[in-house]
C-alpha cells in the first residue's frame, strides 16, 4: 500500500470546556499548591496525562507533579510543609478507574484525606458521589453527558484530556487495524484474528507518540479501546468503535466524539463487524493480515 502523511491531527483543544477547567485550576492556585498526580493505568493513561501537561503548559498553570506512588508513601504534613503557609490541593489525573471495577477508587480516597482539596480531572464517574463524595471540598470533572453526570450531578463536564493533544501527521501504510481489549474491562467477545491489544502493552509513562503512530499506520481502526478509538479519530482514521462491559465508551462516543468527528462510529455489538465492511477478519483463518 502507497503510504500518505495526513497533516496533523484535529483536536478539541479550543472548546470551552478546557478554558473552563483551567479557570478552575487558576482559581484554586491563588489559595493552593496545586499537586497533580496522573492515574496509574495503561498505555492509554499515557495520553491522557500527555494532554494534561499540554493543558497546564498551554494556560500556564504551575502544578507540582508527583507520582502516585511517592504521594501515596509520603505523609500529609510534607504536602503543607513545602506548600509554607498555603493549602494543598490535589489533582487527579483523569480516566475510567472510579468503577467498583478497580482498587482505585479507594486508593484515590486515601490519597485526597492528606490534602485540604480536591479536583479530580475529566474522568468518567461509576459510583455515587453526592452522599459519598470523594473529598468534603471536591471540584469533579466528569467526561461524559450520560451516566457520570446522574452519578455525580454536581460535577463540571469537560472532554476526556487527550482530546487536547495536539498530534503530528503520521503515515498511512496498512489498511485495516485490530485493537480489542484483553482485560476486566472487555466485553465478554473473543478478540479478532490479528489483534492486538496495544493499550495493555504499555503504562500511564510509555511514550505517547509511539502510541499514536501505532495506530496512525492503519486506515480503518476497529477497537474497543477508549484511547486507541480517541487517537485514532484526532488522526482523521475511519474508526469503529464498539463497547467496553459498562457505559464508558458508549457515554464518551455520545458526548464528544458522535457530533465533532465523521469518521468514527459506534457500533453496539460485534455483530456489526461483517457489515462494517466486508471481509472482516474474525476467526478466519484465511485472511491475512492487510
Amino acid at each position: 500500500m502507497t503510504k500518505t502523511i495526513l497533516p496533523a491531527s484535529s483536536n478539541l483543544r479550543h472548546e470551552t470546556c478546557f478554558a473552563e477547567l483551567a479557570t478552575h485550576l487558576r482559581a484554586a492556585s491563588r489559595e493552593a499548591v496545586l499537586f497533580y498526580v496522573a492515574n496509574p493505568g495503561n498505555w492509554g493513561d499515557a495520553m491522557i496525562a500527555a494532554g494534561t501537561r499540554q493543558m497546564l503548559t498551554t494556560f500556564r498553570i504551575s502544578t507540582v507533579i508527583i507520582s502516585f506512588g511517592l504521594a501515596r508513601r509520603l505523609p500529609a504534613r510534607l504536602f503543607r510543609i513545602f506548600s509554607r503557609g498555603k493549602q494543598t490541593m490535589l489533582v487527579f489525573g483523569g480516566g475510567g478507574a472510579l468503577t467498583p471495577r478497580y482498587r482505585r477508587l479507594f486508593q484515590i480516597r486515601q490519597l485526597a484525606a492528606k490534602f485540604d482539596r480536591l479536583l479530580l480531572l475529566p474522568s468518567t464517574i461509576g459510583v455515587e458521589l453526592t452522599s459519598d463524595p470523594l473529598h468534603p471540598r471536591s471540584v469533579v470533572f466528569r467526561r461524559d453527558n450520560a451516566e457520570s453526570a446522574s452519578l455525580a450531578p454536581s460535577s463540571f463536564f469537560c472532554h476526556d484530556l487527550a482530546f487536547f493533544l495536539q498530534l503530528p501527521g503520521v503515515p498511512i501504510e496498512k489498511r485495516r487495524g485490530f485493537f480489542f481489549r484483553r482485560d476486566v474491562e472487555a466485553a465478554g467477545h473473543s478478540p479478532p484474528n490479528h489483534n492486538v491489544d496495544l493499550s495493555g502493552m504499555g503504562t500511564h509513562r510509555s511514550n505517547p507518540s509511539r502510541f499514536a503512530q501505532t495506530i496512525g499506520r492503519y486506515e480503518t481502526v476497529y477497537t474497543d479501546r477508549l484511547h486507541v478509538a480517541i487517537i485514532a479519530t484526532m488522526l482523521g482514521r475511519r474508526t469503529h468503535l464498539f463497547p467496553n462491559n459498562y457505559f464508558k465508551n458508549r457515554a464518551i462516543y455520545h458526548s464528544s466524539l458522535h457530533e465533532r468527528f465523521p469518521n468514527v462510529s459506534f457500533h453496539e455489538d460485534l455483530e456489526a463487524m461483517p457489515s462494517v465492511e466486508n471481509g472482516c477478519p474474525f476467526h478466519d483463518p484465511r485472511t491475512v493480515a492487510a
